[in-house]
């Protein structure tokens, strides 16, 4: 059994992670399927709770509650995960999805791993430089899992609600609207406070309204989804920080709305997940508009797959492509420059090639737990998939409501 007292101590400024190792032997295969859903209808999302995840050998983010990280400075990009490539025939993907920790639905909602009760809510993932798993969680009570992976407990400063990982031993994470380094187990705070929504040196204080999901980007700094759904507050937008704490903005009017074009009128609601290449565009999960976003270096936005249509097809991406989601959430890169989307409103994870064009990994369109075969005409299912983060071997990794998924293909 897990030390509970080891996953769950911190104190003052310290937050402890606990590297669990192997409890069980093989993972959970079990089929307890859930008919609700806890995927929220577009825009509904609050930062604190999204999955935003971003991944890669030197670097990568997960959105959701947990964090570590130290050395804003590191320079590693995000696109060195290994390479995703199933073997198919008839066009049907060819590999199964597992449950490595976390258990059933239990009463009101709580988890059940392997019959103890627990409160293992995985809300964002990140994988680091040597294949460690890093799993963000709002609640933890305990968890058996079949491999090592480290557990991110919330510190006194709140909830941890991100994570990235930049280079070998620099992690950051996120409490709300404030952003923090990760050196060992102490905590450094790097930007952020109260909520707001000001950049270094403006008028309005800087702050951020609730950090919705953060990466590291080639040139050190670190890329933030600063989320607000309140309609009433300029929070909606892509912003940075510098290794020194300076946090500026690099596209983003502020309203929640939609508008492709300059940073100063494009327009962001709710971005919950982000990555970044190694040319420094920024790719966003835009999850109250159920679009993926692409942000170029100046701070141009563009739209790269999906539209005003809520929907689960695949298909052409683009502006005016036939590809739609459904809430999307985390997103991770990989090095042919494909992203991975947690689309949490159709409870699957879809791929979206460099020209747009979407096509679904796996889940059936239909919330459940259910442990299969890939694609959309496939038995694997999800409850709520928020964030995402790809291993060295193309695996995929997938934070789901009460479960860490991983998806791997036959080669």
């Amino acid at each position: 059994m897990v030390d509970q007292m080891a996953i769950r101590a911190f104190c003052g400024q310290t937050l402890v992670v606990a590297c669990l190792s192997a409890c069980q032997g093989s993972g959970s295969t079990s089929s307890a399927s859930s008919t609700g859903s806890e995927g929220t209808a577009a825009g509904s999302s609050t930062g604190s709770s999204s999955g935003g995840m971003s991944t890669g050998g030197a670097s990568s983010s997960a959105s959701g509650s947990t964090g570590s990280s130290g050395g804003g400075s590191s320079t590693g990009s995000q696109t060195t995960g290994g390479t995703v490539s199933g073997s198919s025939t008839g066009g049907a993907l060819l590999g199964s999805v597992t449950t490595i920790a976390g258990g059933g639905l239990g009463e009101g909602g709580s988890c059940l791993p392997y019959g103890v009760e627990s409160d293992f809510e995985p809300t964002g993932i990140a994988v680091d430089s040597s294949g460690g798993i890093l799993v963000a969680t709002a609640e933890l009570d305990d968890v058996e899992n079949d491999g090592g992976l480290s557990i991110l407990v919330p510190s006194s400063q709140g909830q941890v609600g991100s994570v990235a990982v930049g280079g070998p031993s620099s992690i950051v994470v996120s409490t709300g609207s404030e952003v923090y380094l990760v050196s060992g187990s102490t905590l450094a705070h790097l930007a952020g406070g109260a909520p707001g929504c000001g950049d270094t040196g403006s008028d309005a204080g800087v702050g951020f309204w609730a950090v919705g999901a953060l990466a590291f980007g080639p040139d050190g700094y670190i890329y933030v989804g600063d989320t607000d759904n309140t309609l009433d507050e300029l929070c909606n937008r892509i912003r940075k920080i510098a290794p020194d704490g300076t946090t500026t903005t690099l596209s983003g009017a502020g309203l929640p709305g939609f508008a492709d074009g300059p940073p100063e009128t494009a327009g962001f609601y709710d971005p919950s997940g982000i990555v970044v290449d190694d040319a420094g565009y920024v790719y966003v999960g835009d999850t109250g508009n159920n679009r993926i976003r692409k942000v170029a270096p100046d701070g141009t936005a563009s739209t790269l797959a999906g539209g005003y249509t809520v929907g689960f097809d695949d298909g052409p991406g683009g502006p005016q492509g036939t590809a739609t989601f459904s809430d999307p959430r985390g997103i991770a890169l990989d090095a042919q420059g494909n992203l991975y989307v947690a689309d949490r409103g159709n409870y699957a994870i879809r791929k979206v090639a460099p020209d747009g064009t979407t096509t679904t990994i796996a889940g059936t369109g239909q919330a459940g737990f259910m442990d299969g075969t890939l694609g959309r005409n496939g038995t694997a299912q999800f409850y709520d998939p928020v964030g995402v983060a790809l291993g060295d071997a193309g695996e995929i990794y997938v934070a789901d409501y009460c479960w860490l998924r991983v998806i791997r293909f036959d080669q």
